[in-house]
């Protein structure tokens, strides 16, 4: 369990690619015709590979959650934080995972509805599935600036706000 746990961040690129290369998928799904089939099959296949990648992101997430004890044992999510800050973000970031998969379910059912072969992917599947992409973009962003600290505005220390300390003057006889 903790080798899964501690793939997070492997595991979490799966879902962000899908979530970049699923719009384009899905707009080209969109116009109704002959030849439109591929387009269908390229949707759908990046839908499930997109949906099992959010599943593997979200329980890994979760491992390491529990591995690390930002989640309390009696919790399924981290606990709402009272400000800004780094708890924020982790709370923040897995809710947006939790709303991704389950987005994520329903675009893919959209996407693999039965059709007629000259009927286009439909508005319902491009809609979810456009708000999945953003979805898996927003965790993905919440995920590298909780990975990254370089994003995290400093914190002042209380060292380099203090005046600086006076050097004592040597004494030539000590010399």
């Amino acid at each position: 369990m903790d080798w899964f746990a501690l793939k997070h961040a492997l595991l979490s690129h799966l879902p962000v690619a899908a979530g970049l290369l699923l719009p384009w998928a899905l707009l080209a799904a969109q116009r109704p015709g002959r030849g439109i089939r591929p387009w269908w099959t390229v949707a759908r296949y990046l839908g499930w590979a997109g949906l099992f990648g959010t599943f593997c992101a979200f329980v890994s997430g979760l491992a390491t959650a529990r591995f690390l004890a930002l989640i309390p044992p009696h919790r399924f999510l981290p606990v709402p934080p009272q400000g800004p800050g780094p708890e924020a973000l982790l709370f923040r970031h897995a809710l947006w995972g939790l709303g991704s998969l389950l987005v994520g379910i329903g675009a893919t059912w959209a996407m693999n509805r039965p059709r007629k072969d000259h009927e286009s992917l439909g508005f319902r599947a491009l809609l979810l599935g456009l708000g999945w992409c953003a979805m898996l973009l927003v965790v993905g962003e919440g995920g590298y600036r909780l990975a990254h600290d370089s994003l995290r505005p400093p914190t002042p220390v209380a060292a380099a706000l203090a005046p600086p300390v006076p050097k004592p003057a040597l004494d030539s006889e000590s010399t």
